[in-house]
């Protein structure tokens, strides 16, 4: 159902503008990964729904991290599953920036300038 959710989610983007996704199916593929499920079909999918070179990675943060219905990983299993998903964006050709832990603000600041530096425009603020 996730896979399915993901391509819909992707084919309902529009092209002509950058897009953001809290998950993209490279992250389904490190976490079928880590389970130790098949990747087989995400991987599939993955080729039929290219997504930018520019991938944006969440570093686990211990300071925030909270262990919940959400997360139901330890911090040290979300630090495993961090690791898999930044192996399997740089296997498939992505360039990783990984966010700072910071405000909110800032870290969009962060986002919009590598966006803007990548399409080689200067940031709007």
């Amino acid at each position: 159902r996730q896979l399915e959710i993901m391509k819909q989610d992707y084919d309902s983007a529009s092209g002509d503008r950058p897009t953001f996704f809290d998950r993209g199916l490279p992250d389904l593929i490190a976490w079928r990964a880590y389970e130790r499920l098949d990747i087989d079909d995400v991987v599939t999918d993955v080729f039929s729904h290219p997504y930018e070179q520019l991938a944006f990675i969440t570093p686990v943060w211990p300071e925030i991290y909270v262990q919940d219905a959400l997360r139901p990983f330890t911090l040290e299993q979300a630090g495993a599953i961090n690791e898999m998903i930044r192996k399997t964006y740089l296997s498939l050709g992505h360039k990783i920036r990984s966010l700072p832990c910071a405000c909110p603000h800032e870290r969009a600041l962060f986002v919009l300038d590598a966006v803007w530096s990548a399409r080689g425009t200067e940031a709007a603020r």
